[in-house]
């Protein structure tokens, strides 16, 4: 029955695989249940299911935690609960974390999981920089018993729980211990976790995957015999939902959103708390901050919603970092910048620029022409933000590029404005990367004293409540220094069928992933 629904799926683009391993897979299945979740993504490929080589994004971390677990896990609204941990408890002082693992535990391929491999899991994620995970305030790792292991500090780390105990994929000592060079272990045993799912098949050149169901799976008995995950465009999966054949569109297109009220499926949509900001070249024009709030002020957020997007796909953001709906975000009266024209020109002429009769900006004698630069799939938004700032009389230049290209020139500081975007959501110790780290797509910004204190107090609170009132200093700060101008938050849709109900979390899933695709969707 398997073999022919999946066969039935790939008339209209869903997955298959050979009729050898279905039939395989067939006999397998549980009696009570069939027919495979078909989860659809119109990319496709990931990579291979396993830490070190999967693909850089959130899709893949994800697909990946249905196979691998974390010593903890989320509820719906984002609570850290226990998963491959039964407890821990942590001192007073921050310092010391002991924690308690669940006695039946066990590898896909039977072994149980032991403190062993939580030791060695943190020792070696460290030492081969696992891509998504710091475990840099980790001082010492040690087996205090077989179902006991202690996490020793150099310093309280705030983000100790939201951070390494829901996203570290623990690993089996007993098949990664002699893999030196983990990005090129590809070999099915890589995929050999202790999650819900284990990986029958994986075919890279269509980007498509046949997961089963871990009887022995310690946190909850899983749902489904298979899941399938294929590569399909969102017109198709619509039309293959409405017959049964697909169960998750994981990522719809505002756009599509129509088609697929249309056609009555069930439909969430969440702001994706990712939202696209105006980036400052701090080393050119933008290092003055009246520049900067000038700018600000000669922008109409909401008109640049109103223009560049499907009605109701994106709202205005939160200029303070942190947005509506997550953990983190304060509610406290931030500047908003809202549109006015006699107060931008007073900053920018205040930061050394003349507007002369005919409403053109210059500088020292010279017409201004900024440089901004953009993605090809933010078109529509730098469109309109050039239309504006050239209506205010800036001259604008702008660059539609790749993404290699971007990166580029985002590294060599070729640009005088780019739009960027980036998570706002996991634990909130990842701003200090986002705002003043080195990488391409980060605010680039020399945080003054007050908020450079900001940050490095709450990553070392040992309360909530402390976190908090050092995060919300942080978001008023950012706001005022506005290191970069946080303009839209678009929405994100997942269309799903009734076997299933996703949800979005409050912070995202794990190191914050905005997908409503978490592992417990999957559980019964």
């Amino acid at each position: 029955m398997i073999e022919k629904r999946l066969i039935n799926a790939v008339a209209i683009g869903a997955m298959a695989f050979a009729s050898a391993s279905l039939a395989t897979a067939s006999v397998q299945a549980a009696a009570e249940d069939t027919k495979p979740l078909v989860i659809v993504d119109s990319v496709g490929d990931r990579g291979m299911l396993a830490p070190f080589v999967h693909h850089r994004n959130g899709f893949a971390y994800v697909y990946t935690s249905y196979l691998f677990d974390a010593l903890a896990s989320q509820d719906k609204d984002g609570k850290i609960v226990p998963a491959l941990a039964n407890a821990w408890t942590i001192s007073d002082d921050g310092l010391v974390c002991d924690i308690t693992l669940n006695k039946n535990a066990r590898w896909h391929d039977g072994e149980p999981v032991t403190s062993e491999d939580v030791v060695f899991s943190f020792t070696y994620h460290a030492e081969k920089a696992y891509h998504f995970l710091s475990l840099r305030t980790i001082a010492k790792v040690e087996a205090i018993a077989a179902d006991k292991v202690r996490v020793t500090l150099k310093r309280p780390d705030a983000a100790l729980e939201g951070s390494a105990l829901i996203s570290m994929p623990i690993l089996p000592k007993h098949i990664y211990k002699d893999q030196p060079t983990p990005a090129r272990f590809t070999d099915a045993k890589a995929a050999i976790g202790s999650g819900p799912y284990k990986l029958v098949k994986y075919d890279k050149a269509q980007g498509r995957y046949l997961l089963e169901s871990n009887k022995d799976y310690c946190c909850g008995k899983p749902k489904f015999d298979q899941i399938v995950i294929a590569k399909m465009g969102p017109e198709a999966a619509i039309q293959a939902m409405k017959t049964g054949q697909v169960d998750i569109i994981g990522k719809l297109p505002y756009s599509k959103l129509p088609a697929a009220k249309k056609a009555g499926l069930n439909v969430l949509t969440n702001p994706g708390k990712h939202p696209i900001r105006l980036v400052f070249n701090h080393g050119g024009l933008f290092g003055d901050k009246s520049l900067r709030h000038g700018l600000a002020y000669a922008i109409d957020r909401q008109a640049l919603v109103d223009v560049a997007y499907p009605k109701g796909a994106a709202v205005v953001a939160e200029t303070g970092y942190f947005q509506k709906g997550t953990p983190w975000f304060s509610e406290q009266s931030d500047p908003g910048y809202a549109f006015d024209a006699e107060k931008a020109a007073g900053l920018l002429t205040k930061g050394g620029w003349t507007k002369d009769a005919r409403g053109k900006w210059s500088l020292n004698g010279e017409p201004l022409k900024l440089r901004l630069i953009a993605e090809k799939r933010t078109k529509g938004l730098a469109t309109a933000l050039a239309e504006q700032l050239e209506a205010f009389g800036i001259g604008m230049e702008v660059r539609l590029l790749q993404r290699a290209a971007i990166v580029e020139r985002a590294k060599k500081k070729q640009y005088d404005l780019a739009l960027f975007t980036a998570s706002s959501l996991g634990d909130p110790s990842g701003a200090t990367r986002r705002v003043f780290g080195k990488v391409w797509r980060s605010d680039g910004y020399t945080p003054g004293e007050p908020m450079k204190m900001a940050m490095k107090a709450q990553a070392s609170a040992v309360t909530k409540e402390e976190r908090m009132k050092h995060l919300s200093k942080f978001q008023t700060l950012y706001a005022e220094e506005l290191p970069s101008y946080i303009l839209v938050d678009t929405l994100w849709t997942t269309v799903h069928s009734d076997r299933v109900t996703p949800f979005y979390m409050p912070n995202g899933i794990a190191l914050g992933v905005p997908l409503a695709l978490h592992k417990s969707i999957l559980l019964q």
